[in-house]
């Protein structure tokens, strides 16, 4: 009787360390490998207000962003440094946004908050679908310290639900 005791408390000691060393290991963003950036959502700030949209295909999304450290960040070019992605049953699946941008557009500079006020800056993007359908939208781009860039890489994304 001691023996079935002894065995079913080593048992149950045993399922409950494994299941907390599980539990405590993080996760991995499996979307962090797609766009191969680190510490997504940590310096730049994406989100789509409802008091400018109406989440309609035909409206386009318009999304503000923000800066949130003191160096100046500068997204890359429209194309490769404003993405949009839908998830498939295969993974992560990149869109076209139909938005126009002006020829001349080059790296888009999002400033730094000044006395902590937030200066976000406002982009609509315009994703190519037909039907009801959760859009992730991405920036990407790098920071700027003292007037220099450097090598480091940020970016951040937002996702929206987007209807005919």
């Amino acid at each position: 009787m001691a023996i079935i005791r002894f065995t079913t408390a080593l048992l149950l000691s045993m399922m409950l360390l494994v299941g907390c060393s599980k539990s405590s290991r993080a996760e991995k963003d499996p979307f962090s490998e797609v766009i191969q950036v680190n510490d997504l959502n940590t310096k730049l700030r994406v989100y789509a207000p409802e008091s400018v949209n109406d989440f309609k295909i035909k409206s386009g999304v318009t999304i503000v962003i923000d800066n949130l450290i003191s160096d100046l960040i500068k997204l890359y070019p429209p194309g490769e440094g404003i993405k949009l992605f839908v998830k498939t049953n295969n993974g992560w699946m990149e869109i076209k946004d139909l938005m126009n941008y002006h020829p001349s557009s080059s790296e888009i500079g999002i400033a730094p908050p000044h006395d902590n006020l937030l200066g976000g800056s406002m982009f609509t993007v315009s994703p190519d679908i037909s039907e009801r359908t959760t859009v992730r939208i991405v920036l990407i781009g790098h920071i700027y310290h003292n007037g220099e860039p450097t090598n480091q890489k940020v970016g951040a994304y937002t996702d929206v639900t987007v209807s005919p």
